[in-house]
């Protein structure tokens, strides 16, 4: 089984392939309706295919970082065909992060070759596709005041989240690109991101409270109007979170999201 590298003639099929589970491909539908699948400022889509099924797994891998990596690699579809997109993406130079369903993320990890992993996450794709009632703490788009604010809760988002620091994360030129903050009591308290919005709905991620908030419901509120927000223009809104954190999946469900797939977080 062979890796192929995408262009205009395979656009129907990524499509058609993306759409037959936009639950777990809001990010890549994402991507694909803004950019195609043309290696737009050094992105790059590839596929594995099946003769009578079309497309068996994709790939897309964003563009390189300094270090020659790819900042995350995002895989879609069946694990044996997630092995090839895995020796290609090594031939193109490989991804710093992946992500993707477990079994495909673990596949694809192992045809770059099993690389040294920092983190190994696993993690709960979540759906919410209404809001339940509570209380709302009000959000709003990050301001240029907000930045020094939002860097560091960005950066402490990925620390505790999963023992990483990732500076390069939050670009200069799109620092505040779908950051949304919470203030209360005159003080920001709440962060969280916009990673995606399109026709299959939206994703948030780098949810944070300040830790002196939390177990006051803050966090609850502010992502109950986030979403809340969110839902009345998309279908719904998508998120990633740990196994390994009851209190964040209790907070979740209780704004709404539901446990849909079983997803894996792989950083070198």
């Amino acid at each position: 089984m062979n890796a192929t590298p995408l262009d205009g003639r395979h656009v129907a099929a990524v499509r058609k392939f993306l759409n037959d589970d936009p639950i777990a491909n809001v990010f890549l539908i994402g991507v694909f309706e803004r950019f195609g699948v043309a290696p737009v400022h050094g992105g790059a889509w590839w596929a594995c295919f099946n003769a009578e099924r079309g497309i068996d797994a994709l790939l897309y891998s964003s563009p390189k970082r300094a270090d020659g990596f790819a900042q995350v690699a995002a895989v879609a579809g069946d694990a044996t065909a997630g092995f090839a997109l895995g020796i290609a993406l090594k031939e193109a130079g490989g991804a710093a992060w992946v992500v993707g369903e477990r079994a495909a993320a673990d596949s694809l990890w192992s045809g770059m070759g099993n690389p040294a992993a920092r983190v190994r996450s696993d993690q709960i794709l979540m759906q919410a596709v209404s809001v339940k009632d509570g209380p709302l703490l009000d959000v709003r788009a990050a301001e240029l005041a907000d930045a020094p604010w939002v860097l560091q809760a960005s950066l402490s988002m990925s620390r505790e989240d999963l023992g990483v620091e990732e500076p390069g994360a939050l670009r200069p030129d799109r620092a505040l690109v779908g950051e949304v903050v919470a203030v209360h009591q005159s003080r920001r308290v709440y962060r969280a991101k916009v990673t995606t919005e399109c026709s299959a709905g939206a994703q948030v991620g780098g949810l944070w409270v300040e830790p002196d908030c939390r177990g006051r419901g803050l966090g609850q509120a502010a992502t109950r109007a986030l979403v809340g927000g969110l839902l009345s223009s998309h279908p719904r809104v998508t998120l990633h979170v740990r196994t390994d954190n009851p209190a964040a999946i209790r907070c979740y469900e209780a704004v709404g999201f539901q446990a849909e797939r079983d997803f894996r977080v792989l950083v070198r």
